[in-house]
This record gives C-alpha cells, structure tokens and sequence, in this order.
C-alpha cells in the first residue's frame, strides 16, 4: 500500500502511466522498425546469407559498447542459443529472398506450435488451454504449404518454417541469465552469426552489394533494424509488462507484407493471406489465455 498524501499518490501514479506509455512507445517503434526487413532485405542485390553475414556484423559492431561480461554463466546454453539464434536469422533471411515478405514473416511467427511441442514433449504435461490457439498455427502452416509453387516461394517456405522452429528455441533460451544484459546479448549474438554465416556463404559464387542502395540497405539492416530497435525494445521492455510486450510485437507482421506491398508491389497469395491471418488468430488468443492466467494467479494471490 502507497503511503504519503493524496497528492503524492497521484504523482506517483501519474508518473507510472507515463513511464508505461513510454515504454509502449519504445516497443511500438522497436516493431515498426523490424517490419521493415522484409523490404530492405529484397532491396538488397546480393546473396541471401552474404545480407546474413553483413546485416549480423554491423549489428554486432555497433552494439559491441552494450556488451558488459560480469561472469559468463551457461555456457553450454549460450552455445546453443547462438547456433539458434544465427540459424534463425540466417534462415529468415534466405527465405525473404526466395518466397514473399509475408510468408517469410509469418511462417516465423508460428514459433509458439514449435515451443509448445518441445515443452510437451520435454515436460511430458500438455496445457490444454493452448491446444487451440496452436491448432490454428498448424492450419495457418499448412496453408502456406498448400501455395502453389512458383519459382522459389516453396523453399522460400521450408526455409521460413526451419527459422520458425529455431526461434522457439530462442524464445526458450533467452530465459535463462547468461550473466551479460539483453543488448550486450544481442550485440555477442550477431557477433557469433558471422563464422557461422561464412561457413554457409557460397563464395565461389557468391553476389556482393555493389550498387549504393543495397550498400545503403544494408547498413541500414545492421544500424537501425537490428542495432537500434533492440535499444527501443530492450528500453522498453524494462516499463511494461510481457503481455503489453507480446500484443505491441504483432505489429511487426501485419506491417512487414504492407510495407513490401506498397513500395514493391509483392502481393501476398490468397493461401498466404489465409495463413498469415490464421497464425495472427492463434497469437492474439495465445496472448489473451496468458493474460486469463496472469489474472487469476494475482487473484488467488
């Protein structure tokens, strides 16, 4: 219970409304600005995991003042977390390039059917309040299976789908304290994408960024789509809740295809549209059966 008078009450109140709405706005921009890889990513004229490689560095690069060891905790966490974190990167990206924007973006998405059944089958208890919620990804899935091929969009697809299941692990992983702050994590995370990029690189054949505007893409991926939307949403992230967090974050792939529709005219299929919209379903009502199960836990409290 807050003590002092009523006038310092409201102060304090007011003064944690604003800080929250602070920390909303942090993590809507953090979201607005990852919406926007699908279209610098295709801007960019040059091999799928060289963009993975570049993109990865710069990031590294200019997070690296972040990065503060206290005492490297979980060693062999950290080492899966950084295979999972750069297979789902580098994996994202190749997919962008190879299916539409939507796809790649929504495909990620479904991550929660992945980490769903990974602690199903670790924990062997099933939460049966998530089970529809993780139906409706799994249609949402199939429907973009179910796409017609043509060209590269099913590997693009496939691709999508191997990023999605990686980043459930790191959704997982990131739990855990590996005795360094969520940026400075981040910054040694796209530090370790590079040799595990370079080994997937094909660089007997590989295309570099030449022109200024993929260069320009490019930097801009690495700089302000990784580097400073993570400082937006690690920032935010410290004033308001995981549900707040977790609804603000849905941004990201109903803006994703629009930006890429507007400025590149790539128009999502009927099945991708039929999908992405079964897997932004299943994320609200996951996110709102999270919120049920907040609420009655302060209750009972």
């Amino acid at each position: 219970m807050r003590k002092g008078t009523a006038h310092d009450i409201i102060a304090e109140m007011n003064n944690e409304t604003r800080e929250k709405n602070l920390g909303r706005l942090y993590i809507f921009i953090a979201a607005v600005i990852w919406s926007m890889g699908g279209f610098l990513i295709k801007n960019i004229d040059a091999s799928p995991a060289f963009i993975a490689l570049g993109r990865s560095a710069i990031a590294g690069v200019f997070l690296s003042p972040f990065i503060r060891f206290k005492k490297i905790k979980n060693i062999k966490k950290l080492i899966f977390l950084s295979l999972s974190y750069s297979t789902c990167l580098t994996t994202f990206v190749i997919s962008t390039k190879l299916t539409a924007a939507a796809n790649a973006i929504a495909i990620q998405y479904s991550s929660p059917l992945f980490l769903f059944l990974g602690l199903w089958l670790y924990r062997k208890k099933l939460d049966t309040r998530k089970v529809v919620p993780m139906i409706l990804i799994l249609l949402g899935i199939i429907s973009f299976l179910l796409e017609p091929v043509t060209g590269s969009n099913m590997s693009g697809n496939l691709l999508a789908l191997v990023s999605g299941i990686a980043f459930a692990f790191v959704i997982y992983l990131f739990g855990f304290d590996y005795g360094i702050s969520g940026i400075g994590l981040t910054a040694l995370l796209n530090i370790l994408i590079v040799p595990f990029a370079a080994i997937v690189v094909p660089w007997k054949n590989v295309l570099y960024p030449t022109d200024l505007k993929s260069i320009l893409c490019l930097a801009i991926l690495g700089i302000v789509q990784i580097g400073i939307s993570y400082v937006f949403f690690y920032e935010g992230r410290k004033k308001v809740t995981s549900l707040d967090a977790s609804i603000l974050t849905l941004i990201e792939p109903v803006l994703n295809p629009i930006w890429v529709f507007i400025l590149l005219s790539e128009k999502p299929t009927v099945y991708a549209f039929f999908g992405m919209s079964l897997i932004l379903l299943a994320q609200l009502l996951n996110t709102y059966l999270e919120y049920r199960k907040a609420k009655s836990v302060k209750l009972s409290g």
